[in-house]
Formats: structure tokens, sequence, C-alpha cells
């Protein structure tokens, strides 16, 4: 019973698993969330994911200020994490626009993010802030994951020039990892589905790294860059797509072609 009950519980992400197995005393971030937030009281419950990929049914029984104490009750397992690891490379927008990303992207299932300095990106990172910042997005894909039901919490790298980002150390055009690179640009005209073609082998795929340029559009040096890196430029369709909106959408597809979007739930 609480454990079909737990599915409607608000959650939580715990960094680690609770010591003993039995009590955890929340973090004070998670603490006025339960407390100051939510409002939640002793003898209620709530869900915990925990990095292990479940989660844990908590049922509070200490709310005095600044402490929250609760006792694990249960365990809820979760749906896997898509089985295509997509990572967004998204060329740095505005601050809006770029949390819109992150958060339908983490919905959808993004593996992590990869904001990128391109030479025609609007607004240039203030390196006074980039700390704060980086925070307030690793925020917003946190809560995204946990309002969708995901069993793990994406990562938001550090903005990074476009040339840093492609180098090996990020894993992106080297790593042996036989990924999917696709590169999302208005001036192509070869159509996203002539490439899905060539690589819809159920099983085989599991790791794609996706490029999505700036409000101000991808300056053409930069495609062939990308190009000779092992992108490949895709049109997504005979519409204009916003910077915040083509992410999203390449994102959809690719999982629902590729992986598990789309598929019975059990």
């Amino acid at each position: 019973m609480l454990e079909a009950r737990g599915k409607s519980l608000h959650r939580i992400y715990l960094r680690e698993l609770p010591p003993d197995g039995g009590w955890v005393e929340l973090d004070p971030a998670n603490a006025h969330h339960v407390r100051g937030v939510l409002r939640l009281r002793p003898g209620q419950h709530l869900r915990a994911l925990v990095p292990e990929g479940y989660d844990l049914v908590l049922r509070i029984t200490d709310t005095r200020p600044g402490r929250v104490v609760c006792a694990v009750a249960g365990r809820v397992e979760l749906p896997p994490e898509p089985r295509l690891r997509v990572s967004v490379h998204q060329g740095l927008t505005r601050g809006e626009r770029l949390e819109y990303v992150l958060q339908k992207c983490t919905e959808i299932g993004a593996y992590d993010f990869f904001p990128v300095i391109m030479r025609r990106t609007v607004i240039k990172p203030d390196q006074r802030s980039a700390t704060s910042r980086l925070a307030r997005w690793q925020r917003i894909v946190e809560e995204a994951a946990l309002q969708s039901g995901r069993a793990a919490i994406p990562l938001v790298h550090p903005p990074a020039l476009l040339g840093d980002v492609l180098a090996a150390d990020h894993g992106c055009v080297h790593a042996s990892d036989h990924a999917l690179r696709l590169l999302a640009d208005e001036a192509e005209s070869r159509p996203l589905g002539e490439v899905l073609a060539a690589v819809r082998e159920p099983g085989r795929l599991r790791r794609a790294h996706i490029v999505i340029g700036p409000e101000g559009g991808l300056d053409r040096d930069e495609v062939q860059v990308m190009t000779q890196a092992g992108f490949v430029p895709v049109s997504l369709g005979p519409r204009l797509l916003r910077a915040e909106t083509a992410g999203p959408v390449l994102l959809s597809i690719l999982l629902y072609e590729l992986a598990d979007l789309g598929e019975r739930r059990e």
C-alpha cells in the first residue's frame, strides 16, 4: 500500500545513502524545502532519490527549526534511464532560454549538458557569477528530474568555448564510444530522418551528442570545424526553430526513434 501511494509523494534528492540505513537527517537545503516550502509535518511521507537510482520512502519524525529527521519506510523502484545517452551541447543563450532548454531536455531524458560559447553567442558569461549561475542551472535540472520521475540527475558542465568542448578530455569527439554526433543546422538540406535511417539498429547505439546554436545562429566556420570533428549537419524540417526549441525537438526525436520514448509503460 505504501509503495503504491508513494507515487504521488513529493520528491527530494539525497546525495548519499543514509549511513545506518534506517534514519536520515536532511541537509539544510532539503530541510528548509520540506519544512518551510512543502510544510510537511511529522507522520507524513515523502520520497528521496538516491544516487543508486531508486527512491527511498521517508516518514518524517522530527521537524524542529533547522532540523528534519526521517525514518526509512520503504523503497520504490524507478523506470530505467534512456538506453541512449544523449549529451546536449547548447550554444549559450540568454538566461531564461537556456533554463528552458535545461528543464525540458531533462524531462525528456537528456544525459548531460554542455553550455557552449560560440561566435554568435549574444550574452557573454561573467566569471564573477560563474559559480552561482552554474549552481542555479544544476538546481533547475535537479528539480526537473525529480518532477519527471527520473532515476538520475543530469550534470550541467561549466560553459566552455567550442574548441574546448570538442577536445578529447570532454569525451565528445575522440572517445571510442561509437557515438552519433548531430549538428542542427538551419542551412542544411539533409533531413534528420535520412541520417537516422542508417543507424536505426535496435540495441546497438548507446551514445549521442547533439549541438544546437545560440540565438544568433551558427557561424559557417564553426559548422566546418564541427563537421571535421565528426558531427553530421542535419535539417530539422521546413520551419525555423528558436534556439531553445531545437534542442528539445531533436532530443525527443532521437529518444523516440532510438530509445524508449513512446514505448509502452509497464
